[in-house]
């Protein structure tokens, strides 16, 4: 993936509306998720991850927290393209420094996708991530002072 597309395929992710739509009895993914998996050093690491609908796939992209004076800003670092079947759910994506794919087993009707990922560099060993649904509260949230 080009440089061009691959902005291409963020800024689409980022601007798409978190709208569900239901094709057929496959489970509802279009939406955000945390991702929690592990580096190739074994520590953690945590993201923020959109898929949205694209046809028959769908465009996915990872966003990781970043400080910048004083405030967390989520910056885009991969990108791809997706496709379910049954209960998986396969991905192919692009970053400034990696490339690889990840295959999820979709969980709870999508609530949760628990993956398996490798990158193209590296030493081919395989990998964890665990992507987990956010959903918008019902009622605004009131900080007690």
């Amino acid at each position: 993936m080009k440089p061009k597309l691959l902005a291409l395929v963020i800024a689409v992710v980022l601007l798409a509306p978190a709208v569900p739509m239901a094709f057929g009895a496959e489970p509802t993914l279009e939406g955000t998720y945390t991702a929690k998996g592990l580096n190739p050093d074994g520590s953690e690491y945590h993201a923020v991850v959109r898929l949205v609908r694209r046809g028959e796939s769908f465009l996915v992209a990872w966003l990781y927290p970043t400080l910048v004076d004083e405030s967390i800003v989520l910056t885009a670092r991969s990108a791809g393209v997706a496709v379910a079947s049954g209960e998986m759910l396969a991905v192919s994506y692009y970053g400034q420094d990696v490339t690889g794919v990840v295959l999820y087993r979709i969980e709870d009707g999508g609530e949760r996708l628990v993956g398996r990922w490798v990158a193209a560099e590296g030493d081919g060993a395989v990998r964890s991530e665990t992507l987990t649904r956010v959903r918008t509260a019902s009622a605004p949230v009131i900080a007690s002072r």
